[in-house]
């Protein structure tokens, strides 16, 4: 298989949720199920369960998911409805929504913690809660395995929104990071292992790390994919992870001469002030910000003489005909 696997961005609305609970059933949800992969739908799922500690954590994956998976526990709002999606889910959704928002999907969870009378009441008040902010989703329920089934069709077949700055960007989520120092233990090379998404990547060009910076690339290596849906289910994890490992093909290296500079500031020409400025004319009366709309920016400003004689000729006209009207 030659295409990544859905990366799913899985989001609570409450601090009060874990969503490693609903990571966990959508994983076991199928008994066939290989890592991240469903033999079933013959298709693969890739799950970011993160905590509520960074909101910069994130709105940094959610730059690089195709899906986000809200989760609203029906637990939270028994006592008080306002919990449901509390100060940091709704903060979450509008900075989400401003940044840029994957193809979002909402489930509910915990909802047969309600009684069965009130139960179908309780969900239609957390679907208007959810209309506030996405009108066009309809709220899912994630809390059975058939539930978990029903939610990873949606992903696989639903059709994905564009975001316009992540489709036409290279990206890649880390999931392996390995740092190997130089000899002298001051610089060194940090491999990062994940599935490339969006358009091409070019070993010349710049890569940004969040919170580090720009980096130069040394070389771009293939391995083996080992999530493979179609692998041997004989075959144990050890044999998996070993092929993984001896299967390395170098796609690119870089070239110095083609590869781009890290230098992001303009260095000033020490010699630039010894050239020639260029002169124009400025009519008479003009302000500098009526002269900075004349072309040529380094030019020096030089009062139009002939304008200034020819408007002294039409004052004195001026003066003679009042003369003989007197």
């Amino acid at each position: 298989m030659d295409y990544a696997p859905f990366l799913v961005c899985v989001v609570p609305l409450s601090k009060n949720i874990d969503p490693n609970t609903s990571v966990t059933l959508l994983s076991q949800c199928d008994e066939e199920a290989v890592v991240n992969g469903i033999p079933r739908f013959k298709q693969r799922y890739s799950f970011i369960a993160l905590n509520t500690d960074s909101d910069f954590t994130v709105l940094d994956t959610l730059k690089v998911s195709d899906t986000v998976l809200f989760l609203i526990s029906a637990a939270t709002g028994i006592e008080d409805s306002e919990q449901l999606i509390d100060e940091w889910g709704n903060r979450i959704l509008m900075s989400s929504m401003a940044q840029g928002l994957p193809t979002p999907i909402v489930a509910v969870t915990d909802l047969e913690s309600i009684g069965p009378k009130k139960r179908n009441e309780f969900k239609q008040h957390i679907q208007k809660l959810v209309q506030k902010w996405l009108p066009e989703e309809k709220l899912m329920v994630l809390d059975k395995n058939v539930d978990g089934l029903n939610i990873l069709r949606r992903i696989g077949n639903q059709k994905r929104k564009s975001v316009l700055y992540r489709d036409r960007r290279p990206h890649l989520l880390g999931e392996n990071v390995e740092y190997l120092p130089d000899a002298q233990g001051t610089l060194g090379t940090l491999k990062i292992t994940g599935y490339l998404r969006g358009t091409e990547l070019s070993v010349d060009q710049l890569v940004h790390i969040p919170g580090l910076g720009d980096f130069q690339m040394l070389q771009i290596d293939a391995l083996a994919d080992p999530n493979r849906i179609d692998k041997n289910k004989n075959s144990s994890a050890m044999d998996s992870d070993q092929q993984s490992t001896s299967t390395v093909r170098v796609i690119a290296r870089c070239d110095p001469a083609k590869q781009e500079s890290l230098d992001s500031e303009n260095v000033p020409d020490p010699m630039d002030a010894e050239q020639t400025k260029k002169v124009k004319r400025v009519p008479k009366g003009w302000s500098d910000y009526q002269a900075a709309w004349i072309p040529d920016d380094d030019a020096e400003f030089q009062l139009d003489e002939s304008s200034s004689d020819e408007e002294g000729s039409e004052n004195e006209y001026m003066d003679a005909m009042s003369e003989e009207k007197i």
